[in-house]
């Protein structure tokens, strides 16, 4: 029993501290938001909208300092994740994600060329690209981070652990699926966190984590 209460003990752990890093990136971002980018009596709406258009960059950044955080607290570790070396980086990381840079940069241009106007609208100036190369670099990684700190937090830790757990109730077949679900219940309950989504976008949400946990 004091083996089946410390898996417990740590998969709680690692969501709470996961949320906790989360909610704690999102009230310092929301402070910046208000007291560095908008004027000295700013409106609740300008703070709401401003906080908004930017929810995604603080998500984004936040699971990316969560994930380099315990993968810096795991380099002395005597089991190092396969995951996370050079040759596995360079046999399945890197490859997978050119490729998935390929397919979306040839959507995107073929979208680009058939309605430019749309994209670039008619007072595109290049004084200002910079800053649009910054901001979409910046949101770029974001998003980058938003995947490896869902994938570790969820996938990696979460969804062993649960695993591990129901295993020691439950025959394999039934325990693994039941943390499929479980685990794809958690991540779309923190995707749509703060979010007003319908019915149908959080219902292809939880598919796509369910597809995700049967993948590990």
């Amino acid at each position: 029993m004091s083996a089946l209460l410390r898996q417990t003990a740590l998969a709680t752990r690692t969501l709470l501290l996961y949320w906790s890093w989360l909610f704690a990136f999102h009230v310092i971002g929301l402070s910046l938001v208000t007291y560095g980018m908008l004027g000295t009596t700013p409106s609740f709406q300008e703070i709401s909208d401003q906080y908004f258009s930017n929810f995604w960059t603080i998500q984004g950044l936040a699971s990316l300092g969560f994930f380099l955080f315990n993968w810096a607290l795991s380099w002395n570790h005597a089991t190092p994740w396969h995951e996370m070396t050079w040759s596995h980086w360079r046999t399945q990381t890197i490859p997978a994600f050119l490729w998935s840079c390929l397919s979306a940069g040839s959507v995107f241009l073929l979208v680009l060329a058939t309605t430019p106007f749309q994209y670039f609208g008619s007072g595109w100036s290049w004084t200002e690209a910079p800053w649009s190369a910054l901001n979409w670099l910046t949101r770029s990684a974001a998003l980058i981070g938003m995947a490896l700190g869902e994938e570790w937090v969820f996938r990696k830790v979460l969804f062993e652990d649960l695993r591990r757990l129901l295993r020691t109730r439950l025959h394999h077949f039934s325990a693994d699926r039941l943390a499929i679900l479980i685990t794809a219940l958690l991540w779309t309950g923190t995707r749509t966190w703060h979010q007003s989504l319908g019915i149908s976008q959080t219902v292809s949400l939880l598919f796509l984590g369910i597809w995700l946990a049967s993948r590990v």
